[in-house]
């Protein structure tokens, strides 16, 4: 009875998220195109009230094949061996750093969370570090981080 009522849980939780198929079918073309690209990791931050809605962003990875260049940054999947993994593949100890000192690196976010990211860098790794919207998709955007030479 638990987990018939933690899955039904979740599946409300689900589908309030995206209200309707369109929805959910605009955030699997955007994971899917994001996710075909293999020169870069897509870090994505528990900030953004697009990534975090009950972590469905999460529940909708699973579905998309090929999954393995996105990390989220906090939440209860960060630092778990299988998130880990995509960055340890990648020979990056740091996933903050690497927003900053790898081009490979990139964030999905809206606005506010690369804002709120940006702030993070500047207070604990780099205060002249910078952020660029270089992509905008239907549910989310890519940003880029970078150093000023100050």
């Amino acid at each position: 009875v638990l987990v018939a009522c933690l899955l039904a849980f979740t599946c409300i939780g689900f589908y309030r998220d995206f209200g309707s198929n369109e929805d959910y079918d605009s955030w699997i073309s955007d994971l899917n195109e994001l996710t075909s690209d293999s020169e870069h990791i897509y870090l994505y931050d528990g900030f953004s009230p697009l990534l975090s809605q009950t972590y469905s962003f999460n529940f909708i990875t699973m579905e998309v094949k090929g999954i393995n260049n996105t990390y989220r940054l906090g939440g209860w999947l960060y630092q778990l061996p299988v998130n880990e993994a995509i960055l340890n593949e990648n020979g990056i100890d740091n996933a903050f750093v690497c927003l900053i000192d790898n081009d490979k690196c990139l964030l999905a976010s809206n606005d506010t969370g690369s804002q709120k990211v940006l702030v993070y860098l500047q207070e604990n790794y780099n205060a002249s570090a910078t952020v660029t919207c270089i992509q905008e998709y239907t549910n989310f955007n890519i940003y880029q981080y970078s150093v000023s030479d100050n």
